[in-house]
């Protein structure tokens, strides 16, 4: 099972994941500010036709009840926008962190591999000089 993992992680191009974070980001940034500003209740024209119905007086209701659900619909369609939005800009957020947390791993990693390089040099060199 680890494995796999390993060889999911060793496919990743972490080089241009940690490139474009900042960029995915900002994007979600903009979708969340450009949907957020839009209104979630437009007002809709509808232009009727008197030889659908028999009276005017059902057109009119008919009409209304047409607009009154694709109000409703389109509300509702708005707010799952957001809510997508939302959930996009948090996702960019957290894999921003998340690239910055592997950067971060992987300087400290550098690190030990350096510092293990060194202790085992010291190490050869004692157990050469002291025989």
């Amino acid at each position: 099972m680890a494995i796999g993992w390993l060889t999911l992680l060793k496919a990743v191009p972490w080089a241009e994941v940690a490139k474009k974070a900042p960029e995915v980001a900002e994007s979600a940034k903009k979708l969340w500010n450009t949907i957020a500003k839009k209104p979630s209740n437009p007002e809709i024209k509808v232009e009727t036709e008197n030889n659908l119905f028999s009276s005017q007086d059902q057109e009119v209701n008919w009409l209304k009840e047409r607009l009154a659900a694709n109000e409703a619909a389109y509300a509702d369609l708005h707010n799952q926008i957001l809510a997508s939005a939302e959930l996009i800009r948090v996702l960019a957020d957290q894999n921003t962190q998340l690239i910055n947390a592997v950067e971060l791993n992987r300087k400290r990693l550098v690190r030990l591999a350096v510092l293990t390089i060194i202790v085992g040099i010291v190490v050869v060199y004692f157990l050469i000089a002291r025989f």
